[in-house]
Formats: C-alpha cells, structure tokens, sequence
C-alpha cells in the first residue's frame, strides 16, 4: 500500500556517470512570513529544475512562527 510518498531510485551505473555539483549556500537573517519563506523556496526550486540556479541550501527564519508541510505530508504525521 502507498504513502503517497515518492520512491527515487538511481541505477548505479548512471551515478557513475554524474558530475558533482556545485551547491549554493544561501543564509538570511531577517525573518520572513511563512508565505514569503515558501514563495522563495518555489522559486528557488524552479530556477533549479529550469537549470537557471545550481542545487540551494537555505537557512531562514520565520516571524511569525510557522509550521511548514511538505506538499505530500499530512498534518496528521505532526
């Protein structure tokens, strides 16, 4: 039975054949909405599957506090 949750699985051989990337490391620190934090995140996700932006890690703060969902997470697993 399903989750609902993707499965990624990579055959060996292709990650044989991958390049490394070069991360972005993107730290803010002034606090931001939770709608203004996650309008930033799709951004910064579709500039990277646009290939418009190299893989991001994003270190943030919220004000007010928030509680982010992942889009397939129920708010019952909380």
């Amino acid at each position: 039975m399903s989750d609902g949750r993707a499965n990624v699985f990579v055959d060996s051989d292709e990650l044989e054949t991958m390049e490394p990337a070069t991360w972005r490391l993107v730290v803010e620190t002034m606090p931001r909405s939770g709608a203004a934090n996650m309008a930033v995140d799709q951004a910064i996700a579709e500039a990277c599957a646009a290939g418009d932006s190299p893989p991001t890690v994003r270190f943030y703060a919220w004000r007010p506090p928030a509680v982010s969902l992942g889009r397939l997470q129920p708010i019952a697993d909380i």
